[in-house]
């Protein structure tokens, strides 16, 4: 039992002591893997981010498409554009 049985013992039994610091225990815990969960997925969207950059590039320098067509199909598929479809639009 940690130190928190000797300052909270008058308002705590033994077993409600032992219950709040497994719990305690257990939420640390889950925070880490959440935590190295999300450095995981940060990592997988750097790499996807570089993809997508270097296959834009790619198609681009070989003629597939143009930048303003790249542009105009990244809005196309933007589902947040889909909610308002006047903003972004280029003159």
């Amino acid at each position: 039992m940690g130190i928190g049985s000797l300052w909270f013992h008058e308002m705590f039994t033994k077993p409600e002591l032992e219950k709040l610091t497994s719990k305690l225990e257990w939420q640390q815990q889950r925070d880490e893997q959440q935590d190295a969960r999300i450095d995981d997925l940060r990592a997988d969207l750097e790499r996807m981010s570089l993809l997508a950059k270097t296959l834009a590039e790619l198609c681009i320098e070989r003629g597939v498409l143009t930048r303003e067509q790249l542009h105009d199909r990244m809005l196309a598929h933007d589902p947040r554009r889909a909610a308002n479809p006047h903003e972004n639009r280029r003159a």
